[in-house]
């Protein structure tokens, strides 16, 4: 072989357009970041800008055109933000990520088995009698080449092979409720509770009990053994952990917030910390991003990831609206969600619809973006059965209240709505006993 002009296999149309897929969709780094590294790339141009997106990434820095500019500057590369946007004119669509990612690996995986196969050539050719252990080498090497590099196939036929194991593993799971129940019975009943790889929405109007619900439903979970990591861009997590503690123990939270519990509820507090041996992380950050969350995530490996909430989280300034922005958000935490194994659980706020007489579920929708509900694989909105104003302390209507919980979407079941109630003084969901309301 004359390795003088032998050229080495590569595909510059698929090194382009997994870059350009990403500047568009900065979001999708995170699906390739554990497939591709950065000396797959050929082509330094590409190598040097994947480089750039590994580097943000690792710092919970947003991907876009500025940052990536700002990045090569400081590291001596030369680019120009009218070359980032001719990758991103030559890529055909964002959405043939996989197949752009696969080619480029198996270009990689290539070139990896011609340098192994040259490196035995040259050994041989100087220690002509030393064949067994060189060969050996160069077989382990080879096979190590290209495992769990590619995007997996699904192949119907030969899976069926596994279904009857399939369901008698879940029959076993689900023979005594829901594994992961939300812990409200007949949201349980109709949900099979909070499910891995997928993406659930809490959605409700200011100050309904999104967060309230969703602590309630994280603190279950973590006592069931669970890895929970709580997420806030607005409330501390002393406040969300005093909110579990009044949930769990029936104190006043009100009281509690001012240091005053009853004489008996000393004891239960110091028995409860004894006790507690759950595995729940509170991360407070009021500049919630996707590249924050993607490296928590891989740093805890949580069974469950709950993000509060999805208008608090900070995007790049890009030439886009802000439902398209959210959308791509939704749709990365569903990567991460299959790519970890893990629930992810979101809540978004609503927004109540102009010139609607009644309060119930048709009269809401969530804020800003249709592309929230799109991505997601269950939707529950909370909404409260009457509208309620101010209500004073101590008055009695403001101890409980009867909320509207709609199951709006689900891609594996049904949908409607049910009524649960609330105690606001434990900052606690029940159910109503004898409530046939669906």
């Amino acid at each position: 072989m004359n390795r003088e002009n032998f050229i080495y296999p590569y595909s510059e149309e698929a090194e382009c357009s997994l870059i350009g897929s990403i500047l568009i969709e900065p979001g999708l780094f995170c699906k390739v970041n554990d497939i591709i590294i950065i000396n797959d790339f050929y082509v330094s141009l590409y190598r040097n800008i994947y480089s750039s997106f590994s580097s943000l990434y690792k710092n919970n820095q947003e991907i876009n055109i500025v940052s990536v500019l700002d990045y090569l500057k400081k590291h001596g590369v030369n680019i120009k933000s009218q070359d980032l946007m001719s990758i991103i004119n030559n890529t055909q669509s964002s959405s043939f990520l996989s197949e752009y990612a696969n080619i480029v690996k198996e270009k990689s995986n290539q070139r990896k088995t011609i340098n192994e196969i040259l490196k035995i050539t040259d050994h041989l050719s100087i220690n002509s009698y030393d064949v067994e252990e060189p060969l050996l080498e160069l077989k382990k090497n080879l096979e190590s080449i290209g495992k769990k590099d590619k995007f997996e196939i699904f192949n119907f036929s030969e899976s069926m092979n596994e279904i009857v194991e399939e369901l008698e593993k879940r029959l076993k799971e689900y023979q005594d409720g829901s594994p992961s129940p939300f812990g409200l019975s007949k949201l349980d009943k109709y949900t099979c509770g909070v499910k891995k790889q997928c993406l659930t929405i809490i959605a409700g109007l200011s100050s309904v009990g999104k967060t309230s619900f969703a602590t309630q439903v994280a603190f279950n979970l973590a006592k069931r053994n669970f890895k929970v990591l709580y997420l806030s861009g607005e409330m501390p997590e002393k406040d969300l952990r005093d909110r579990m503690i009044c949930n769990e123990l029936s104190i006043d939270h009100f009281s509690f917030q001012k240091g005053y519990v009853a004489h008996n509820d000393v004891p239960r507090i110091n028995e409860f910390i004894k006790n507690n041996k759950i595995d729940l992380k509170i991360i407070f950050n009021p500049i919630l991003n996707l590249s924050f969350i993607s490296n928590v995530v891989e740093k805890y490996r949580p069974d469950f990831v709950f993000v509060d909430y999805i208008q608090m989280v900070q995007f790049n300034n890009r030439n886009e609206n802000r439902a398209r922005e959210l959308a791509d958000f939704c749709y990365a935490l569903k990567s991460l969600s299959q790519k970890y194994d893990n629930g992810m659980i979101l809540l978004s706020q609503m927004t109540e619809h102009d010139g609607k007489k009644d309060h119930g579920p048709s009269s809401f929708s969530m804020k800003e973006s249709n592309g929230i509900m799109e991505a997601s694989d269950v939707a529950i909105m909370l909404h409260n059965k009457v509208k309620v104003g101010f209500d004073a302390v101590g008055e009695a209507d403001s101890e409980t209240r009867d909320v509207y919980l709609s199951i709006k979407k689900q891609r594996n079941g049904p949908t409607g709505t049910m009524i649960v109630r609330f105690y606001k003084k434990f900052i606690r969901f029940v159910d109503i006993e004898g409530d046939n309301n669906e």
